[in-house]
């Protein structure tokens, strides 16, 4: 007979199903904004010199990421489901056992996810109109015709497949400058910065043989090559942010949603709060923070934040709510167990 996961184990699994749900919303979203952006329209605004008519067309648009802030509620409203349905039975006076269930229209619950959400993709786009604006800025300035600047920004269609890759749309503005910079080398002709741009660990080596030759002839590599090789470099860059944003949302909505079904159960039961505790267990591999590491094994009392080296105060893995910066957030694998006066009670 298969033994049950453990709370630990539980949890890691919600992560892992769910951070996977909220990558690919975000990637289809970005594909969403890809797939109608109007090419000859953005082409036309910039041969005329009209950088912010060209980033309007781009389509970036709240509507266009619901995918993903539906993903974000979902990953909140099942995961409390699980911590509710698992917590060890409650008997009221008479020695009833309790009904528990998780109530995701609860003000309080509907009101984080609502918010999450909302900062999310505002976040997303005020990031994106950046890198869009400098990246159709940087593509006029540099002398590359209007529509080769537009499909930069959106991706060209894959003969192979008939979809649409590469493009700026959906990196940070980061990101984009990594693109930029990686462009800037490959049309170099230098040896130097073409050996430089084979250090990258994200480019698609099938280009290689292409650098190399340009190395020993000293020239630039082909623009149409530039362009393929940059297209695959630009797909990598955004499976990285959406494998970043669904670990860092997941572990968000995870630990929120946590917290809100004992909350609530904390409600219904009538308990004393003070026998409700909390331990950071924090994953030990090398892709984890040191300052997490260090954070292994604190408990708290439930209404109690947990402290990182860093000063930063969270309720639970991943929040921001009392002013944790993205060191202390982004990325973060940690979970949290909730114990009910000694019992260990997280999606036991």
């Amino acid at each position: 007979m298969a033994r049950r996961p453990t709370p630990r184990q539980r949890l890691d699994q919600l992560l892992d199903r769910f951070g996977g749900d909220i990558r690919a919303a975000f990637i289809e979203s970005v594909h969403e904004i890809r797939d109608t952006a109007r090419i000859a329209a953005i082409a036309g605004a910039l041969e005329a010199g009209n950088v912010e008519r060209a980033l309007e067309l781009i389509g970036l648009d709240p509507a266009a990421f619901r995918s993903l802030q539906r993903s974000l509620r979902t990953t909140f409203e099942e995961t409390g489901v699980v911590v509710v349905r698992d917590i060890p039975a409650l008997r009221d006076g008479q020695g009833v056992q309790l009904l528990l269930r998780f109530d995701p229209g609860n003000p309080a619950a509907a009101r984080w996810v609502e918010n999450r959400g909302a900062r999310l993709v505002t976040a997303i786009l005020d990031d994106q109109r950046t890198a869009l604006r400098q990246a159709l800025s940087d593509g006029l300035a540099a002398g590359r015709g209007p529509r080769s600047v537009a499909l930069d920004i959106v991706g060209r269609i894959n003969r192979a497949t008939g979809k649409r890759e590469g493009g700026i749309v959906g990196l940070t503005s980061g990101q984009y400058q990594t693109v930029a910079n990686a462009r800037q080398q490959l049309l170099s002709g230098d040896p130097a910065e073409l050996r430089a741009y084979l250090g990258r660990q994200a480019r698609d080596k099938r280009f290689d043989q292409a650098v190399i030759k340009a190395i020993s002839d000293g020239k630039p590599v082909p623009a149409d090559i530039v362009d393929r090789a940059l297209s695959q470099y630009a797909n990598r860059m955004l499976d990285l942010r959406g494998e970043m944003i669904g670990r860092t949302e997941a572990t968000q909505a995870v630990g929120a949603a946590q917290r809100e079904a004992f909350e609530q159960v904390i409600d219904t039961a009538k308990l004393d709060r003070d026998v409700v505790t909390q331990v950071w267990l924090a994953t030990h591999d090398s892709r984890t923070r040191e300052a997490h590491l260090e954070m292994d094994g604190q408990e708290t009392g439930f209404d109690e934040p947990f402290t990182s080296p860093s000063g930063a105060l969270l309720m639970f893995p991943g929040d921001m709510s009392l002013g944790a910066g993205p060191e202390d957030t982004i990325g973060c694998r940690c979970v949290v167990i909730t114990r009910l006066g000694g019992r260990e009670a997280a999606a036991a």
